[in-house]
């Protein structure tokens, strides 16, 4: 093994390095190393990881890397890499990571990517031997000892073209894929729901058109999305998965539903004067952070209405927003309306606020509006901005002006996947009036440490996601910990290694959610319970992807309001205790998936009258289902509305599955069900919108009873034993978006109602025995856009009319 990673290194990589025969791994990241890949890396047969990235190296990827049969990890992001990407590593059959994001690659993707068989699984037992830096749902970090876990692709930041192809779906244990900032064209591949491992998804900024299919919110796993900046259009398929995402996902489109609150315009972004945005934040904030309505009328008066005519801004002020203009590259004429010959009363420009009684520029509001260049320090004499937000920007790895922390009226500050790098300035912590700090998503922003924090003695919400904080490992909880009024914390992905807690006590008395997930935290022994103490106000806590490894610690059931637990991959196990009971009379999201938690189910459970979504998939449960919906019953069953558990059950599903009459998703695929699907499923659980069968041992026919489930908007009963004809009654099933019935044994005609379904999307019926002629009415289904029919029986003449 070679690693020689983050050095000050330059010239060629040496063509002698080809005679090392044995060479495994070879680290030359983040040096300055020029020139093509060396050809003689060809004679390295037994080269598993490969990892060039961030150097400068130019020419084309080369076509022989395609014959290194052991690589599993290839990284050659950030050169000056041009030409197509080759066919060739199609052949690298047990590849993990591909990463070629940020070099000038073109063309189109080659489909024959669904070759990397490696891809089609989400895990292995194959140890880890590399260490490398990856971007992963947004985030970069480190991958060691969990590398076998990982399955990447990445193309971002290239010319890529043509449309993306639908062979990529087929790689299900893919669980990030990253091909935003490209000129990808298209629709997205309506199988996207292939990929039952995704966890991150980012297509943004390329020029994707159509609607998000309906399909996209059956990916369970899916915790990070972005489709933001492109030509999308429609209303956002409704669905838990994807109305739980942040509405940053989706701007830039024409799209509407939740997330979004309305339909959102061609990349509108101008507000004659702000008012209604203010409105908007001042009472989001108030509601998030328990601010009150006496806060709020204190900000109506503060930031105040400036429709009013008999106020214009100041003249110093203007000028400090003409200069600060000079330096933003503004491509998208967001800041058309900043011209005294237009309009030259700046309180009337675009994302610009103003105090109605004194004229002096209030707030900034920039966000969104894909800003580069340059900060110019004449924000300085803009001395009562109270909001400055540069949000969701690319202003191209610049750092954090040091002198943002001289504006010391700022209560909101928010610089959230703003493209800014480095060290972040200790001169923030001169802004002792701040309410909120969101530095977020900014992948290359780091602390020497966080002590300056503590000077915050106001701050109410605080998101470091994605900031890396490893150089605060040892200190960063107890600075922290000296801000008693904190009550939103958000350190998603952020390096850490260590938590030590005060000598004295946790002082976040006020602290209302608290999400450290996707860190390296040893949370074992008494750690956990540790923060209960002083915590009672808690109502969000996330250790996803932390390292627990014990039962689930008993003092997580006392937390008194306790709304959403997430303990998701955290090497839990053994059996959940009954003192889950002591969490009914708040929890309302519960994720224990991805854990090694087995035994029984205790009917204490069904006493959490409040819980609306549970999920318990790919944990060591055994023996029959019957178990889980005797332990579920009761209260709880009447207001589930997402219930996933995805593992080795086995067994008929019993009665009580009547009782969930509101459950909306159901995902019970890839276990041992058998017998017929029963009917209770579809004459009681009315309210479903997906239900998710495949992969059991299902048989029998589809009954028609089936026509009950009208609000249906996905059916996936593949991979079953099901036989029979299929019921007419699917025609009238009219919200209808996908229907998946493929791998199974259903004979007969393929219905004509099946015509009425106007809403449908995909339809696969492949690996049937269905015979006769295709129906003339499915091709009068105007919104389809997947088709399987393949190997069945067929027969007769394809027409105009089917087309």
């Amino acid at each position: 093994m070679i690693d020689l990673d983050n050095n000050n290194l330059n010239g060629i990589i040496p063509s002698s390095i080809g005679f090392l025969r044995n060479l495994e791994s070879l680290h030359l990241r983040n040096n300055s190393l020029v020139g093509e890949v060396p050809e003689s890396l060809k004679n390295c047969l037994a080269l598993s990881g490969l990892d060039l990235g961030l150097n400068k190296l130019v020419g084309t990827i080369p076509r022989w890397i395609g014959s290194l049969p052991s690589l599993g990890l290839l990284v050659l992001r950030s050169n000056n890499l041009t030409g197509l990407i080759p066919a060739e590593l199609c052949k690298l059959l047990i590849l993990q990571i591909l990463d070629t994001g940020n070099n000038n690659l073109m063309g189109k993707i080659p489909r024959c990517f669904k070759n990397l068989t490696s891809f089609y699984f989400s895990v292995d037992t194959q140890e880890a031997r590399e260490n490398v830096n990856l971007v992963v749902k947004g985030r970069e970090g480190q991958y060691n000892t969990i590398l076998f876990l990982v399955r990447v692709l990445d193309f971002s930041r290239n010319q890529l073209s043509g449309e993306i192809p639908e062979e990529l779906t087929s790689l299900q244990g893919l669980q990030s894929l990253n091909l935003s900032r490209n000129y990808l064209s298209g629709n997205i591949p309506i199988e996207i729901d292939n990929m039952i491992w995704l966890e991150s998804l980012d297509l943004s900024r390329n020029h994707l058109f159509g609607h998000i299919p309906k399909s996209l919110s059956s990916l369970s796993f899916l915790s990070h999305l972005n489709l933001s900046y492109n030509n999308l259009s429609g209303q956002i398929p409704i669905g838990t998965q994807l109305q739980s995402m942040d509405a940053s996902s989706f701007i830039g489109n024409k799209l509407c539903g939740p997330p979004l609150k309305k339909c959102i315009e061609d990349h509108d972004t101008t507000h004659s004067n702000g008012s209604k945005e203010d409105g908007e934040y001042w009472f989001r904030l108030g509601i998030g952070m328990g601010f009150g309505v006496s806060f709020l009328g204190v900000i109506v008066t503060l930031v105040g209405d400036t429709n009013s005519n008999s106020t214009l801004c100041i003249e110093t002020e203007k000028q400090a927003l003409l200069s600060f203009k000079k330096y933003l590259v503004d491509d998208d004429n967001k800041l058309v309306s900043w011209n005294v010959s237009e309009e030259e009363d700046c309180c009337k420009w675009a994302g610009i606020s103003c105090n109605v009684l004194t004229g002096h520029v209030s707030k900034l509001s920039l966000k969104d509006g894909s800003f580069t260049g340059k900060i110019n320090p004449s924000l300085l004499n803009l001395t009562h901005l109270v909001n400055l937000d540069l949000s969701l920007n690319n202003f191209g790895g610049i750092p954090i002006p040091s002198f943002v922390g001289s504006l010391v009226s700022l209560r909101y500050l928010n610089l959230t996947d703003g493209g800014f790098s480095g060290m972040i300035p200790h001169h923030l912590g001169n802004l002792s009036s701040l309410l909120y700090l969101g530095l977020g998503d900014n992948y290359d922003l780091y602390v020497d440490n966080l002590h300056w924090i503590s000077s915050l003695s106001s701050l109410e919400s605080l998101d470091l996601s994605s900031v890396n904080l490893s150089k605060a490992s040892d200190h960063w909880l107890l600075a922290i910990n000296m801000i008693p009024s904190l009550q939103e914390l958000h350190l998603f992905y952020c390096y850490l290694t260590h938590i030590h807690f005060p000598s004295s006590h946790i002082n976040l008395t006020s602290l209302e959610t608290l999400d450290l997930s996707y860190n390296f935290l040893e949370l074992g022994g008494s750690i956990p319970c540790t923060f209960r103490n002083n915590m009672s106000l808690l109502k969000y806590l996330d250790l996803s992807r932390n390292n627990i490894d014990s039962v689930i610690p008993k003092c997580f059931f006392s937390f008194p309001n306790l709304e959403h637990l997430h303990l998701s991959n955290t090497k839990l196990q053994g059996i959940i205790s009954t003192d889950i009971a002591n969490l009914s009379s708040s929890i309302v999201s519960l994720d224990l998936s991805i854990n090694a938690l087995s035994g029984k189910i205790p009917t204490s459970m069904g006493k959490l009258c409040k819980l609306e979504e549970f999920n318990l998939a790919l944990n060591r449960y055994k023996g029959s289902v019957s178990m889980i919906f005797q332990s579920l019953s009761g209260c709880l069953a009447k207001n589930m509305k997402s219930l996933n558990f995805f593992d080795s059950f086995d067994g008929q599903i019993v009665d009580k599955i009547k009782e969930f009459e509101n459950l909306g998703d159901f995902f019970l695929h890839s276990n041992r069900f058998s017998g017929p699907i029963p009917n209770l499923i579809f004459t009681n659980l009315k309210s479903l919108k997906s239900l998710s069968l495949f992969s059991n041992r299902f048989s029998g026919p589809l009954p028609e009873s089936l026509a009950s489930l009208s609000k249906l908007e996905s059916l996936d009963i593949s991979d079953n034993h099901l036989s029979g004809p299929l019921p007419k009654s699917l025609g009238s099933l009219s919200q209808l978006q996908t229907l998946t019935i493929s791998n199974n044994h259903f004979s007969g005609l393929l219905p004509e109602s099946l015509g009425s379904l106007t809403q449908l999307e995909s339809l696969r019926i492949s690996d049937n025995h269905l015979n006769g002629p295709l129906p003339k009415s499915l091709w009068s289904l105007s919104n389809l856009e997947y088709l399987s029919i393949a190997s069945n029986c067929f027969e007769g003449y394809v027409h105009e009319v089917h087309f």
